[in-house]
């Protein structure tokens, strides 16, 4: 049974705040709109992660609780436990990143997060050529192969991108 790892960049983030990891999401103007095509896309697609990465800065948590609100199935089944939130998740690079996911037991995984990180992380998995960089709100998913441990290099099929902006 194959794996399936969802990356998903935080959305549209305000730059009225003291620090970046304190910047909230600008939900009324821009945030709420690609979020809101990224979850029906989420649901489209079916997934159904059995556990959540989540970056602790407050755009990503943001981010996080209004996928929740848009697309509740992505939430069944995942008990709050397995929606970790992590220092280390903070403007993470890809090599921390998959040393993370290599722990995931078993079922799909969603991760919120920044860039490059989560770009640099899709590019290094993907056995196909990235192009883009993930946009505010957007998703990228990636097939993988059925052990998340030891994950290599050019291992997974790239699936598509979300529509948001």
């Amino acid at each position: 049974m194959s794996r399936r790892l969802i990356l998903v960049r935080h959305g549209v983030a305000s730059f009225q705040a003291t620090s970046d990891f304190d910047r909230p999401l600008l939900v009324q103007q821009y945030s709420q709109a690609d979020l809101q095509q990224t979850a029906a896309w989420l649901i489209e697609q079916k997934i159904q992660p059995s556990a959540w990465l989540i970056s602790p800065a407050v755009r990503c948590q943001q981010t996080a609780e209004l996928l929740t609100e848009l697309a509740p199935s992505l939430s069944i089944g995942v008990p709050a436990e397995k929606k970790l939130t992590e220092d280390a998740f903070y403007l993470a690079s890809y090599s921390k990143l998959l040393s993370r996911i290599e722990w995931h037991e078993s079922g799909d995984l969603l991760l919120i997060g920044h860039q490059p990180g989560l770009n640099h992380l899709a590019s290094w998995l993907s056995a196909s050529p990235i192009d883009e960089f993930l946009n505010p709100g957007q998703a990228f998913v990636l097939n993988l192969p059925d052990d998340w441990c030891g994950l290599a290099e050019n291992s997974a099929n790239h699936v598509d991108y979300s529509s948001a902006n």
